[in-house]
C-alpha cells in the first residue's frame, strides 16, 4: 500500500506543476525488497518540455500512472480484508 501511496504522489505532483515553466518530474523507482516492494522517487534528467504531449513524461502517462497506483492500492486493501476475514474464520473454527 506504501508504494502505490507514493507512485501515486509522485504523478500527482507531476499533473500539479504540469504548467510550470522547467518543472522536473519525478520518477517513481519501484524494487523489491523482504518487506515487500520499495519505491523510491528520482527527478526525470530533464525538465518537462514546452509542450509535454508525448513520452514517458506526458501528462497521460502521469494519468495512468494514477489510476494504476489506485488500483494496486485497492488490490492490497483487498488483500489485508481477505487475511482479517480468514484470521476470524480459523478463530472461528479453533474456539
Amino acid at each position: 500500500m506504501r508504494a502505490a501511496h507514493t507512485r501515486f504522489a509522485a504523478h500527482s505532483e507531476n499533473i500539479v506543476n504540469h504548467n510550470t515553466p522547467g518543472y522536473t518530474p519525478y520518477r517513481a523507482a519501484q524494487s523489491s525488497s523482504a518487506v515487500g516492494p520499495v519505491v523510491r522517487l528520482q527527478r526525470s534528467d530533464k525538465p518537462r518540455p514546452e509542450n509535454p504531449g508525448q513520452g514517458e513524461d506526458s501528462l497521460a502517462t502521469d494519468l495512468v500512472g494514477i489510476m494504476l497506483a489506485r488500483h494496486d492500492h485497492a488490490a492490497s486493501a483487498a488483500i489485508i480484508r481477505t487475511a482479517d476475514e480468514m484470521q476470524g474464520t480459523l478463530l472461528d473454527v479453533l474456539v
